[in-house]
């Protein structure tokens, strides 16, 4: 399978508006009108197809892991929460913030 990336799909669409193809191309005034009216029917499959794509709800995760204080009070090192130890072992999410604690990039 190909690696599926989230792009902003209204922003995409956009940008294939007419007024964006004067930016993209500033000689299109003095474009043939056969041209532009090829142009404009390819930005309008772009559109349709944009507009039919399937779409993805993603929400961001946050990825935190456990660290102590000098009281053996142990934490998550996104929000700071503190919890005991006997909790600690048994939490795969953090009950404060629900970061998930896994020790992740962002943590």
């Amino acid at each position: 399978m190909d690696d599926v990336r989230l792009i902003d799909a209204n922003a995409l669409r956009k940008n294939l508006s007419s007024r964006y193809m004067n930016e993209l191309y500033p000689d299109w005034i003095t474009l043939p009108e056969l041209t532009k009216m090829r142009i404009e029917m390819l930005a309008k499959e772009f559109r349709f197809a944009i507009d039919h794509a399937i779409t993805i709800d993603a929400v961001p995760v946050v990825h935190a892991r456990w660290v102590h204080d000098i009281n053996n009070l142990y934490g998550c090192s996104a929000c700071l929460g503190r919890e005991t130890m006997s909790h600690r072992k048994l939490k795969k999410y953090c009950p404060n913030c629900g970061a998930k604690m896994d020790g992740g990039a962002e943590g």
